[in-house]
């Protein structure tokens, strides 16, 4: 009995030792590691077969539209337009009254017209009884300064014997220093007409010409602008006022596109931009004409990506002299590509966010190993820039290179590629838009999960 119960204790006491001693142990152990598998966004190096072999969706918009609006208002008192009509260049769209525009351009001219006969006057001289006028006031002027000078002379003698009082004497003063002035201005007028007007006169009068001149050109062109004319053909597709309406300067009043020439804006992407200016023979599709096939010839390439899609815009133009193409109708660009020899010599185009560099200056690009999903570094030399990206020399066609989260990678890390796996396509957008987060946020180790 006492060893059964010997046992029994040494057993128990284990137990109890056991759950004391247990999760110690257990938060001893090394903590498990756990693999980070960051999204990142990728291209394939000189995959340019979405123009070569398939096709590329877009839609028509117009190659010239625009709202036209009064330069001036005033009360409308013709609209002879309608929606859906066809319009020629010059024709008549819509005028405002004209009435107020014509009495100021009749002002203005009227003061200009003052202006430039002032200035031949003064620039003619007086006319020679104008002369005779002036050489008369003269001698009349010196007549009266004598007349005075001869009264001052007397009454100084007799103011002198107080014949006279000293306030008659003041006037006779008075008098003489009166006519003296009124002779020195009767000269000098007769000195103006025979010398003419002063050049500063004639300069300041010039001046006010060409002001009064400026002011008749603003008021011809505001009468002008009383109608509004179509700036080119095209079809009036909207009308923005009623006629008899009074509207003010730069209010719409029609919309007016030409759809002779359509454009025609594809979305490609990045992987395909760089060869864009490479392509041939290139022609649309629209879904509404299935039956006719529309030359097209790229007029812009876009420089700026959608931050949804990562895809670039790319304009072309399109024949629409027979006028099937609205637009706003959809359709498919169709081409072949054809690369010169030397580019690839030259290098492949990469997005600048597939770059990353260190402190001596090297610059490097994270290739992905399509079956493993890993990473690996490899040194790159940049050749400058071009359309799409940067050019640089260092990988091969069809490898493929991460193009966002460049930044928290590192050698031999597992990444998931939502454009290249099935199973996650319908995540693929939010993997894309973490991707691009990870970019600005620090890989964080994982926490453990006890005390060591």
């Amino acid at each position: 009995d006492v060893g059964r119960r010997y046992v029994r204790l040494l057993s128990l006491s284990c137990v109890v030792l056991g759950l004391f001693l247990g999760p110690w142990i257990v938060g001893c152990r090394e903590p498990e590691s756990t693999e980070v598998v960051r999204p990142v966004r990728a291209m394939v190096v000189g995959d340019f077969s979405v123009l070569s072999k398939g096709s590329l969706p877009g839609r028509a918009e117009a190659a010239t539209e625009v709202n036209l609006a009064f330069r001036v208002g005033g009360p409308l008192i013709a609209r002879p337009i309608r929606v859906g009509q066809k319009v020629e260049k010059g024709e008549l769209l819509a005028k405002i009254d004209p009435s107020d525009f014509e009495i100021e351009l009749n002002s203005e001219k009227g003061a200009l017209a003052r202006a430039e006969a002032e200035l031949a006057k003064m620039e003619a001289g007086a006319r020679p009884e104008e002369i005779e006028q002036l050489k008369a006031a003269v001698a009349s002027a010196k007549a009266a300064y004598e007349r005075a000078q001869k009264d001052y002379e007397r009454d100084s003698q007799l103011v002198a014997s107080r014949t006279i009082s000293q306030q008659d004497f003041d006037l006779t003063k008075q008098r003489v220093q009166q006519t003296e002035a009124e002779l020195r201005q009767a000269e000098e007028a007769l000195a103006i007409g025979l010398r003419g007007a002063r050049k500063e006169d004639i300069a300041a009068k010039q001046a006010e010409i060409m002001t009064l001149s400026a002011a008749v050109a603003a008021a011809e062109n505001n009468l002008k602008y009383c109608e509004l004319r179509a700036p080119f053909s095209g079809t009036i597709t909207a009308i923005y006022v009623e006629n008899f309406e009074t509207v003010q300067p730069q209010q719409p009043i029609c919309r007016l596109v030409d759809i002779g020439h359509i454009d025609f804006v594809v979305d490609v992407p990045e992987s395909a931009l760089a060869v864009v200016p490479y392509a041939k023979e290139l022609r649309c599709k629209f879904r509404e004409i299935p039956d006719k096939v529309f030359p097209a010839k790229v007029t812009e390439i876009g420089i700026e990506p959608s931050p949804v899609t990562r895809t670039y815009p790319v304009k072309l133009t399109v024949d629409n002299s027979e006028g099937l193409i609205m637009p706003g109708m959809t359709g498919d660009l169709y081409g072949t590509v054809e690369l010169p020899d030397e580019m690839a010599k030259q290098g492949f185009v990469v997005p600048e966010s597939a770059l990353l560099g260190d402190a001596d200056g090297n610059s490097y690009v994270w290739i992905v190993d399509p079956e493993a999903q890993t990473v690996h570094k490899r040194k790159v030399e940049p050749r400058g820039i071009a359309t799409g990206g940067i050019q640089i020399v260092g990988v091969q066609k069809g490898e493929i290179v991460v193009t966002a989260g460049v930044h928290v990678l590192r050698e031999g890390q597992q990444v998931k590629l939502p454009s290249l796996e099935s199973a996650e396509s319908e995540k693929g957008d939010a993997s894309v838009d973490e991707a691009e987060k990870s970019d600005s946020e620090p890989e964080k180790e994982p926490a453990n999960s006890g005390n060591s």
